[in-house]
């Protein structure tokens, strides 16, 4: 009996393990996933800046000005 709760407690501690290591393989993928994500924003972000910036520069206001506000 000693040996077959040994046996099954061992069983449930490996199924605990990967299913804990399963969650981190999601958990990471996920992150990559949420990085691309903010990478892209960011860029977009920058590249509407500079939109912006061009619209500003060609009403006249100066790169000095738009620092100063």
């Amino acid at each position: 009996r000693n040996r077959e709760n040994q046996r099954l407690s061992r069983q449930r501690k490996n199924e605990y393990v990967q299913e804990l290591e399963e969650e981190v393989r999601k958990y990471r993928s996920e992150g990559v996933e949420v990085s691309q994500a903010i990478q892209i924003a960011a860029r977009c972000v920058l590249e509407e800046n500079q939109r912006l910036r061009n619209l500003l520069a060609v009403k006249g206001v100066t790169g000095d000005e738009i620092k100063k506000y």
